[in-house]
């Protein structure tokens, strides 16, 4: 049987996925201006390494180091799915879908919810890097992932 003679039905689906595969667009978090200019450069420029330690709970990330000048020390605070936390070390922590419900280190952003299922695709060894966005900009990527979604459901059902 050639391609051309099956069924309109089973003709192969071809649907472009979405292109910031190794990019995560961030919101800030409460505790991204404790950092430096230059750090705050660093960790956008920096391309970070998934460390063999990363589970469902979270990605830990390696090869930079974004330090607070001033360690800031807090009472602990809500997290979800998608915080950028950093630890002491200046080893940020991506939490993913285990992760506890509070966490007492600085939050220096949050994954929006359009990139938030890439999140958990990561595997040791892959790099990310982390793009800095506003609110509306968050909106207009849901709104987009939202249009692409339904013409994934328009084409195959």
């Amino acid at each position: 049987h050639s391609m051309s003679s099956l069924p309109t039905q089973l003709q192969p689906l071809s649907i472009q996925a979405p292109l910031l595969r190794f990019k995560l667009r961030v919101i800030s978090g409460p505790q991204w201006g404790n950092l430096s200019k230059e750090k705050q450069h660093l960790f956008l420029i920096h391309y970070w390494s998934v460390a063999t330690e990363s589970n469902r709970m979270g990605v830990k990330l390696m090869g930079g180091n974004v330090q607070m000048a001033i360690p800031i020390e807090m009472a602990s605070q809500a997290v979800l799915a998608g915080t950028i936390q950093l630890p002491p070390n200046g080893l940020p922590i991506l939490l993913l879908a285990d992760a506890q419900a509070t966490g007492g280190y600085p939050i220096l952003g949050q994954v929006i919810l359009a990139d938030l299922w890439l999140a958990g695709q990561y595997r040791a060894g892959d790099t990310i890097q982390f793009v800095m966005v506003d609110a509306k900009e968050a909106v207009l990527a849901l709104r987009q992932q939202k249009k692409w979604l339904e013409k994934i459901q328009r084409t195959v059902c």
